[in-house]
């Protein structure tokens, strides 16, 4: 005995699939393109978070060090010596830094006092730099190794004063 199966006839079974009226047969892999695309997202999404969360802790740092640069430079154009000058900038970038709880690994304060050798009346400056390395394997999964910041700030001497 032989079974015949019965194929919907093409052009009444398209007629239908057009007005509404029948859905499409469902293949095996039918599906599958929403488990794709979400799995994409998700990890785009990580990776959109993740440049976020670094974005924001460089900031955070570049502005943590800003704030040191210029304590330091206002802390050494307040002393009247290049050799006192170095040790309260040194000390003001050191505190400014603890204060702002950015962990630094290395920590450099330069310091240019030649302005300390012009003659009272001369207008100078005192520049500090101030260079701190940072740990990025914190920040972001996966991402190890370290970044170096550096910012530099002025501050004026005072004209009149004895150098």
């Amino acid at each position: 005995m032989t079974t015949h199966i019965r194929t919907p006839n093409r052009r009444g079974f398209r007629a239908r699939l057009l007005a509404g009226r029948v859905c499409p047969p469902r293949s095996a892999e039918a599906g599958s393109e929403s488990l794709t695309v979400a799995i994409i997202s998700a990890g785009l999404i990580a990776g959109v978070l993740g440049a976020v969360l670094l974005g924001g802790r460089y900031t955070s740092v570049r502005i943590n060090l800003e704030d040191a640069a210029q304590a330091a430079a206002r802390a050494a154009s307040l002393e009247r010596s290049p050799v006192i000058a170095r040790s309260s900038a040194r000390a003001a970038a050191q505190q400014a830094l603890a204060g702002s709880r950015t962990n630094c690994l290395t920590t450099t304060v330069t310091l240019d006092t030649s302005g300390y050798a012009t003659a009272p009346g001369t207008d100078a400056k005192v520049p500090a730099t101030v260079t701190c390395t940072i740990s990025t394997s914190g920040l972001v999964p996966g991402l190890h190794g370290t970044k170096t910041f550096s910012a530099t700030a002025r501050s004026p001497l005072d004209t009149h004063r004895e150098r």
